[in-house]
């Protein structure tokens, strides 16, 4: 297969993970924004509205000329399987934040850096080496040990999450896949932006007009959004999935403590266990891949 890895920049590997770890972080946010939301506005809608906010951004970084070149991107397929994955899985992230706590959500999606590491091997032609594998091996005990006795007090929705860590790996994977000659204003609009369209085709059917506070959360949730996802564009443009994916765990922690001050959530012990061993094999891997950067070894 080709290989269609990018090399780590000569200045080495810290700013793409700098920018993904910033992208973990406003995610989170954008998450716990989004179960307020939930509250009063039907979750495809707060979904649309995090999206269109994505399209707004795009449309002004792209510029007159920019709407003309991008006929001409490179690797459309790729871009466009990008879009439909822009509307499907931020609609089942949002309406999996409102029927479950914000950690054991968040935790239970981080399968999907488990699977992206798993997916970077076979699709993008990178090497993963031993050390690497044992923290897949121990993010993936750690998703079980998440998932079995949630499934137990919340039933079918615990399924919500996992489809979307499912789906949402392979997002990074096409976004480098598509990033070749592409602008990142290109790939937002091609990305959130389309998934924007698509959500705008369906969103009427369950619109439910905003009170003036909720237009402004909704507002400021499509912004984070919008940043979060060129934060993503430019670190995985720039290094590779594998290294990457494991920065997102940050976002649990976060999750948990926005969780707790925001809406009284107590995460429960076994999501502490199994987040605490997803947040060890992030923090080993940060240590790894700076060592081998300063190296010239990746």
């Amino acid at each position: 297969m080709t290989n269609h890895a990018v090399p780590a920049p000569a200045a080495g590997i810290l700013l793409p993970i700098g920018l993904a770890v910033s992208a973990a972080l406003g995610f989170a946010v954008t998450d716990a924004l989004s179960k307020f939301l939930t509250g009063a506005l039907p979750p495809l809608e707060v979904a649309w509205g995090r999206a269109v906010m994505s399209g707004i951004v795009a449309s002004a970084l792209l510029g007159r000329a920019g709407w003309q070149q991008l006929r001409s991107t490179p690797n459309m397929r790729f871009h466009l399987l990008r879009g439909l994955l822009s509307a499907v899985v931020p609609t089942l992230a949002v309406y999996s934040v409102g029927l479950l706590p914000l950690a054991l959500f968040t935790s239970i999606v981080f399968l999907s850096p488990v699977l992206m590491t798993m997916l970077s091997v076979p699709i993008l032609g990178e090497r993963v080496g031993p050390r690497r594998w044992a923290a897949v091996v121990i993010g993936f005990v750690a998703t079980v040990i998440i998932i079995q006795p949630a499934g137990e007090a919340f039933g079918w929705a615990v399924a919500l999450p996992v489809a979307c860590a499912i789906l949402g790996a392979f997002y990074p994977i096409l976004t480098r896949l598509a990033a070749p000659g592409s602008s990142h204003a290109a790939q937002l609009a091609l990305g959130p932006g389309l998934g924007a369209v698509l959500m705008t085709l369906v969103v009427p059917f369950v619109w439910v007009t905003p009170e003036l506070p909720e237009a402004g959360i909704l507002l400021l949730c499509g912004l984070l959004h919008a940043g979060c996802h060129l934060l993503v564009i430019r670190a995985f443009a720039a290094a590779p999935t594998s290294v990457l994916a494991p920065f997102q765990y940050v976002q649990l922690p976060c999750s948990v403590l926005v969780g707790y001050f925001a809406f009284s959530e107590l995460p429960r012990a076994t999501t502490v266990a199994g987040g605490g061993l997803l947040v060890a094999a992030g923090v080993y891997i940060a240590y790894r891949e700076h060592k081998l950067s300063r190296a010239g070894r990746m």
